[in-house]
Order: C-alpha cells, then sequence, then structure tokens
C-alpha cells in the first residue's frame, strides 16, 4: 500500500477586522515642566487587530508547524492597508 501525502490545510479566519493604533509620547528632553513642552512629540503606528491580528498569530502558528512537521498550511485573510 503506497503512503499518502497529507493533503494541504488552508484555514481561513473570519471576524471583524480592525486596524489597532499605538501612539507614543516621545521626549527629546527631561524637564520638570506641568502640561506643554516644546521638546518632545508623538508618533503613532498601525498594526492588525481583531480578526487579522488573530489570523497573523495563525499564520506564525502554521509556519512552525511546517518547519517541524512539513505539512504544507495556508492561512487566508483580508489584505493589509498600504
Amino acid at each position: 500500500m503506497p503512503s499518502a501525502e497529507p493533503l494541504p490545510r488552508t484555514v481561513i479566519v473570519a471576524g471583524d477586522v480592525t486596524i489597532d493604533w499605538n501612539i507614543a509620547r516621545l521626549r527629546r528632553v527631561k524637564a520638570n515642566l506641568p502640561g506643554w513642552e516644546s521638546g518632545g512629540s508623538t508618533r503613532a503606528w498601525w498594526q492588525h487587530g481583531g480578526a487579522a491580528l488573530l489570523a497573523d498569530l495563525v499564520e506564525a502558528v502554521a509556519d512552525e508547524l511546517h518547519e517541524s512537521t512539513g505539512i504544507d498550511q495556508s492561512v487566508r485573510q483580508a489584505a493589509q492597508p498600504s
């Protein structure tokens, strides 16, 4: 009896796709001034949230499983904004 090759697996993650915004206040100079200071700035970065974040996590686990088992796995998710 020939050995059966494992079939590729596809994981589909569905749900609300959100964008999480991380906001950081950066200070250039330490000062003990209350309120506003001219040396500081604020930066914002986005990252996947909701179902998109879950799909990223599942994809990372699938990649690890592929390395250890050799089974092909793909994760389908919504496209990220450009």
